[in-house]
């Protein structure tokens, strides 16, 4: 399982050249970068950039969309990922979610995980329109990122977009006694327990039943239902947003209505 985050930026010339430093306060940093520009150095890639924002007049504002991909340090096999497999992984994410952009993967070792950087520039070389990451792109990112982590052999991440969304009074609560009872994050820690380490839904699903959590799947919509007993003995129903990607699906699942019971 790894962990994404997005980001983006008004100077691709700047970060390009911070994901690249070799060295950072005595520390070796970046061990691995690649690109799909035909480019032997950094500068040829800035210029490069530059040239097809120039040519599309895509100059001004974000000049860059950033996604770093850091692997769990207790996965064994994501701990074990090379340079060339961790380029790979960056790759194949770029390309799914930017086609038609140029991009730059950055290997990095600086950290007690390994994990890579993926810089994309925001003007479309093909078309000259500028990438605008919506919600909808931001689940289409955590989907792709999932299918490439199964695909090297690491478990995918069962995420929950708004389980730990609590009512004001649930809140209100928690803030007055942090040792407080809430069945949101109750449900939601057996979630992350059952998710860490499934191979796929019907794992998955067999997990939260020893967790004491009934999940499933309804609907054409692919809607998941979760049903357990909170500990003071009430029947709770979520209908939830979830993310989950199986490397046997075809097609991606839907996202629900989030509602609570």
């Amino acid at each position: 399982m790894s962990v994404m985050k997005l980001s983006n930026g008004k100077s691709s010339k700047v970060m390009m050249q911070y994901l690249s430093m070799t060295e950072f306060k005595g520390e070796e940093k970046c061990v691995a970068w690649r690109s799909n520009v035909p480019v032997g150095s950094i500068p040829e890639l800035e210029r490069s950039w530059e040239l097809t924002r120039t040519v599309h007049g895509k100059h001004g504002g974000r000049e860059y969309h950033h996604a770093s991909i850091s692997v769990d340090p207790k996965s064994k096999r994501g701990m074990s990922l090379s340079n060339e497999e961790l380029l790979e992984m960056g790759e194949k994410f770029a390309e799914k979610f930017s086609r038609g952009h140029d991009y730059a993967v950055f290997v990095h070792r600086d950290k007690e995980h390994p994990h890579c950087h993926i810089l994309i520039n925001s003007v479309n070389g093909e078309t000259g329109r500028k990438l605008q990451v919506s919600p909808k792109k931001l689940r289409e990112a955590r989907q792709i990122k999932d299918q490439v982590d199964v695909e090297y052999g690491m478990s995918m991440t069962f995420k929950d977009l708004r389980l730990s969304r609590v009512t004001d009074k649930e809140y209100r609560l928690q803030k007055r006694d942090s040792k407080s009872y809430l069945w949101v994050m109750d449900l939601k820690t057996r979630l992350v327990v059952a998710g860490e380490s499934a191979k796929d839904f019907t794992d998955y699903r067999d997990k939260l039943i020893k967790l004491g959590v009934e999940a499933r799947e309804r609907g054409s919509l692919k809607k998941i239902s979760y049903s357990f007993t909170d500990e003071q003995g009430k029947k709770r129903v979520i209908l939830s947003l979830i993310h989950i990607s199986e490397p046997t699906r075809r097609t991606p699942i839907s996202y629900a209505v989030f509602c609570l019971k």
